[in-house]
């Protein structure tokens, strides 16, 4: 059947088109020989036009018929997919069949993308839950993408499969978001991404001393908490942790700052009978006790 309407639309694609339309149309239509490959002048194939009016019904029922899609299932030629569509169509139903139909090559980053702009979380959802399913998936670009319009329910879903982002991103994020609580979270999740990153930096030192308690030795409970260093000099600080690890806290331990052409050392000095002590400038071993230098305690 090549019966051509306005915008050389065949019977089936002006059928795919209505809402509530009896399905025993469709399949009668297409027993008449109506053409489900045929595209109008827009480039829109009846299943294309099905996809794009939350039909379905009817684009199952063409699906099946077409022999599942070979002929039917074509791009727009504006590029959009059934899949995006759909979304936009805003049937929840159709969206979840076509994300979870292989043969149709949709781009779900697109699909995801649309219905974050949407706003519909259901929508959003269904199409996020056979994303999951790709390994591959490049989650930071969709979040790179949507950080100034995402909804927060959406963006918590999203934010855990961003495992490697930073806090500088996470910030970077924040100060694009118009919504305050979606700005909030942003926020409080490169907080998170901090702690994480100096607990990493820590623990070491800081099993060292567990250890240290385990086999009843006295190590001060204060040690690397709160250490002044911490705020003021990361590498110090981590000379410090190295220092734990490779010998057991007896004392308190010390430090003091020189001034040498115009640049700070840091001194470190274990307080304990050898007066024993080390820089981060040379690392060298120096047993001489300088009373011209200004010693702190840390605790």
């Amino acid at each position: 059947m090549r019966i051509h309407g306005r915008n050389g639309q065949s019977p089936l694609m002006v059928a795919a088109q209505q809402e509530n339309l009896d399905s025993e149309i469709i399949k009668c239509l297409i027993s008449a020989g109506c053409n489900m490959g045929m595209k109008d002048f827009d480039g829109k194939t009846s299943f294309i036009h099905a996809c794009e009016n939350g039909n379905y019904e009817i684009a199952k029922i063409i699906y099946e018929k077409s022999g599942k899609g070979r002929n039917a299932i074509r791009f727009v030629l504006k590029g959009e997919d059934p899949l995006t569509l759909a979304v936009k169509s805003g049937n929840e139903q159709l969206v979840n069949w076509l994300a979870s139909t292989e043969i149709i090559r949709s781009s779900r980053k697109k699909a995801l993308l649309v219905s974050i702009e949407k706003g519909d979380y259901w929508i959003f959802k269904s199409v996020f839950d056979h994303c999951c399913l790709d390994a591959d998936f490049n989650w930071y670009n969709i979040l790179k993408m949507s950080c100034d319009n995402i909804k927060i329910d959406m963006l918590k879903l999203i934010l855990p499969k961003c495992k490697e982002i930073g806090p500088l991103e996470l910030e970077s994020y924040a100060s694009q978001a118009t919504m305050p609580n979606v700005r909030n979270e942003f926020l409080l999740n490169a907080k998170k991404k901090r702690q994480e990153l100096i607990w990493k930096d820590l623990k070491p030192a800081f099993l060292i001393r567990e250890k240290a308690k385990s086999t009843k030795a006295t190590p001060n409970s204060q040690l690397l908490l709160n250490h002044p260093l911490n705020l003021v000099c990361d590498d110090s600080f981590h000379l410090i942790c190295s220092f734990l690890i490779t010998k057991p806290v007896e004392t308190s331990i010390r430090y003091f700052i020189e001034k040498k052409d115009g640049v700070k050392i840091w001194h470190f000095y274990d307080g304990g009978p050898s007066h024993r002590s080390w820089s981060d400038y040379d690392g060298g071993e120096d047993s001489s006790d300088d009373d011209d230098y200004d010693y702190y305690d840390d605790y």
